[in-house]
């Protein structure tokens, strides 16, 4: 898989997941669907922040309620790459399971090799902890053709252990291919037409291949018949978060026209002394930009982002190997700040149950400077979870030095007085402060902030979940 990044591309034209079935929707909707997703952003306020927080009752009662969407949503469209067929310490299973297991992730993304036999007992053990995998189904040109692939999976991972299947990886920057769009091509309709034919797999949904370097789009072209969802990587080589997240997206609506996107690769690196082109991230601007990454696909409706990846691949003293630092973790299994970051998020959104509707909260961001971004997520028993960053670059990849963010205080007015707990996930786990009234002062600066709400028990009614029917 390359990591390496190219000159930034002219924008091409053109929760569990479940297999999709239409393909006849314009590129003209997918330009919409990326549009509405904007409106989640907050621009400049035009109401001045306060200070400290009110006690008294609800104030301004013609605040517009904001529709929450289910709080465990979020840790659902949250995946991570790993490498259980190669040497070094993917080989530690157990340490493998109870790092994601800690982690508090769902959903991984890895490749069925028939060359590395001893990976299905690897894979079966994450899965026993409720970990499913995205597999990667070869690649043309190899004799692990997908019909061989997808009978070996059958055979070798029961029902439960796979969710996904996924075409060739970056098969376009492959050396080997004579020619990659044809072969390609052939491939994907290949392993469509044998994933449905093996019962054990015909209900598992397809990805379309990823292709590399940010190119490709226009070669491929339309392979709506043979996916269920688009795929897409995407490298900010430093850069803040949400960097080509648009282009991209609408980039990928020529191989899957109308259909709803995964990221199946996304990350930073940390060999601060690479003389590659892919430029370095240090570890701490890191543990700022992942929960924002999640976040950035999650507000645009990616529909799920896989970091790349767990682990450091191998010991890299000189800090030269960028292929060998994209983990969260390094390669003792130490935890790096991202990893210590997503860890906090994913367990403030955390909330496993039955599926239910979540309701509305009556509040309002006063004093947001332009780029500011808000998600309001719901869980079960009624909390709600603001979650508020900036679209800022905290660090200049070309220089290689930090990028200062002024603090900017905005003003949260709630409808309903509320208990509140504002946390920073990249900072800790426990809450910064907690106080009680209906205006809260949040301090916002380069990282990601939640705000958990809990309304007086009067007010609770009004924004109610109803439940729905189980989905686990």
């Amino acid at each position: 898989m390359s990591r390496s990044t190219s000159p930034d591309p002219a924008p091409a034209p053109g929760r569990t997941l479940a297999p999709t079935r239409g393909r006849t929707r314009s590129l003209a909707v997918a330009v919409v669907l990326v549009a509405l997703a904007m409106p989640l952003a907050v621009g400049a306020a035009t109401t001045p922040a306060t200070g400290a927080a009110a006690a008294g009752p609800a104030a301004d009662p013609v605040i517009a309620p904001v529709q929450a969407r289910p709080a465990d949503s979020l840790v659902d469209a949250f995946g991570v790459n790993t490498h259980l067929t190669y040497t070094g310490p993917y080989q530690d299973t157990a340490r493998v399971s109870q790092a994601l297991s800690d982690l508090g992730v769902r959903h991984v993304r890895d490749n069925l090799n028939l060359s590395s036999p001893e990976s299905f007992p690897a894979m079966r053990q994450v899965a026993s902890t409720g970990v499913r995998f995205n597999l990667i189904m070869g690649r043309p040109r190899s004799w692990q053709t997908p019909s061989l692939l997808v009978q070996t999976l059958a055979a070798e991972l029961p029902t439960g252990v796979v969710e996904s299947l996924e075409g060739a990886n970056e098969y376009n920057l492959f050396a080997g291919a004579v020619d990659w769009v044809t072969e390609l091509r052939t491939h994907q309709q290949q392993l469509w037409e044998a994933a449905k034919a093996e019962p054990t797999t015909a209900q598992l949904p397809v990805l379309a291949p990823a292709l590399g370097m940010k190119t490709g789009f226009e070669q491929l072209a339309d392979l709506g018949r043979y996916a269920d969802y688009g795929n897409a990587h995407l490298y900010p080589g430093g850069r803040q978060p949400s960097y080509l997240i648009d282009q991209m997206t609408l980039a990928e609506q020529v191989v899957v026209p109308g259909k709803p996107v995964v990221y199946t690769e996304g990350g930073y690196h940390n060999a601060t002394n690479t003389t590659s082109g892919h430029r370095p991230t240090p570890e701490a601007v890191v543990g700022s930009y992942a929960p924002r990454m999640l976040l950035e696909h999650f507000v645009r409706g990616t529909q799920r982002f896989y970091q790349y990846e767990l682990l450091d691949q191998r010991p890299d003293v000189d800090q030269v190997d960028h292929e060998a630092r994209f983990g969260l973790l390094r390669h003792d299994f130490t935890p790096k700040p991202a990893y210590t970051a997503m860890k906090n998020l994913l367990a403030l959104a955390a909330d496993p149950g039955p599926a239910f509707a979540a309701g509305q909260l009556r509040y309002r961001v006063d004093g947001a400077p332009a780029g500011t971004r808000q998600v309001l997520l719901q869980k079960r028993d009624g909390e709600f979870v603001l979650l508020l960053w900036r679209d800022v670059a905290i660090f200049n990849p070309t220089t290689g030095q930090p990028v200062p963010v002024s603090p900017a205080t905005v003003n949260l007015v709630l409808g309903e007085r509320s208990t509140v707990a504002v946390h920073r996930p990249s900072t800790g786990s426990a809450a910064v402060s907690t106080t009680t009234g209906t205006s809260v002062p949040v301090v916002l600066t380069g990282d990601v902030v939640a705000v958990r709400i809990t309304l007086a028990p009067a007010a609770q009614a009004t924004a109610r979940v109803s439940r729905g029917p189980s989905r686990r």
